[in-house]
């Protein structure tokens, strides 16, 4: 339904529904695998916003340019683009920060771990464990559970697998307490827990 969804956003002719829409419905592209289906949608949502920050910010995401960059940065990530994806991911990061985005800003400090723990894992550990502490003030459940479940992958990486238990029950504890259900994250929470229990 995204393409639907973005052709009636075209034709109400605003530009900031036209970005708000087309940044949450590339995310719909993400959760199934479709990198070019993703890439694309964010790429037009960036040609729409231009260098105005304010356009589509705070309808749906709080800063559509960082949300983008970071998008085009996992896409990256996915295809061993690594250097690529650490660019995108700093400005990113630079444009939540500039656009008072905390909720965003933690998003994209999950994915530098991400890149910095195959060189540095001691590194993304401490990145990991700093973003929890700063998404505990967002009081968003959806990036305080994110938060958690990077954090017990490095915590896996690194062998803490005690800790990393913890860290991946509270993940899921919070999401199913907020959201009544297990969410689009569930699956990864599922095999990190199970990483977990096998050590």
């Amino acid at each position: 339904a995204v393409r639907e969804t973005i052709d009636l956003a075209d034709r109400s002719g605003d530009r900031h529904l036209r970005a708000a829409i087309r940044g949450a419905g590339a995310y719909a592209f993400l959760c199934v695998a479709d990198f070019d289906g993703f890439e694309r949608t964010l790429d037009e949502m960036l040609e729409i916003v231009g260098d105005d920050g304010s356009v589509g910010a705070g309808i749906i995401l709080g800063s559509p340019i960082a949300w983008g960059l970071m998008g085009k940065g996992m896409v990256r990530r996915e295809k061993l683009e690594f250097e690529e994806a650490e660019e995108l991911f700093e400005r990113a990061l630079k444009s939540a920060l500039e656009e008072d985005d905390p909720e965003t800003a933690s998003w994209v400090r999950s994915n530098q771990a991400s890149l910095i723990i195959r060189r540095d894992p001691e590194a993304a550990l401490a990145i990991a464990r700093r973003n929890v502490e700063l998404t505990d003030r967002l009081g968003d459940v959806f990036s305080r559970s994110l938060s958690l479940s990077n954090l017990a992958w490095a915590q896996l990486l690194v062998e803490e697998n005690e800790a990393a238990l913890e860290s991946i029950e509270e993940s899921e504890r919070l999401y199913r307490e907020a959201m009544g259900n297990g969410g689009e994250m569930e699956g990864w929470r599922g095999q990190l827990r199970a990483r977990a229990l096998n050590q």
